[in-house]
């Protein structure tokens, strides 16, 4: 079996493990996983469209009331967030990777969970974070219309700022919001800007 070969094998094991094994082996192949994607590199189309399937599934679970133990949580909030971070990374030459399909499934999951439950339901300040860096990085490098048409995208736009908006005040550190908030400006900024242009 060659070097590839193997790294798909173990690739796949770790996202089987994040499905199916316990509370305490799901986090430890979260943490492997975020370590593993930057020595490596971003693994197949096969692999990453099962772990995108697994971290927006595990998003939603995160902030609906879920009846596993805080402790549990707390750990599984923080290696989703490294997991996160790594796969939206942003380099002195971001260079966007992922399909429309997974750039969809990470926008719906966080639409679900930010309007439906809100971000202060997430128990760390790390996935907040998080949360915000997938949105910033997201509003930045995915151009409108990539993943859905564009009316779809504002509409979602729309709904998680608007919640983003609510959680102002919530809390006395909430510097997570800076960017994406901002982020938004700009843009709805350069849409103005773009509609006078036209309608001159």
């Amino acid at each position: 079996m060659c070097a590839n070969d193997k790294l798909m094998l173990l690739w796949l094991s770790l996202n089987c493990q994040i499905e199916d094994g316990q509370n305490k082996v799901k986090q430890l192949s979260m943490e492997v996983i975020s370590k593993l994607w930057k020595i490596s590199g971003k693994p197949s189309e096969q692999v990453v469209d099962y772990l995108m399937e697994l971290l927006s599934s595990l998003m939603v679970l995160l902030f609906s009331d879920c009846d596993e133990p805080l402790g549990d949580i707390i750990l599984f909030e923080k290696s989703l967030s490294k997991c996160l971070n790594v796969i939206f990374e942003v380099t002195t030459k971001p260079v966007h990777h992922l399909s429309a399909l997974h750039i969809t499934g990470i926008l719906d999951s966080l639409v679900q969970g930010l309007t439906t439950y809100g971000l202060s339901k997430l128990k760390t300040v790390e996935l907040k974070f998080s949360v915000c860096h997938v949105l910033h990085y997201i509003y930045t490098y995915v151009t409108a219309g990539y993943e859905s048409d564009v009316a779809t995208r504002l509409e979602r736009t729309q709904s998680v700022n608007n919640a983003l908006i609510d959680h102002i005040g919530k809390e006395t550190n909430s510097q997570y919001l800076v960017g994406v908030l901002y982020q938004t400006i700009e843009n709805d900024l350069q849409l103005n800007k773009h509609k006078a242009a036209a309608d001159s």
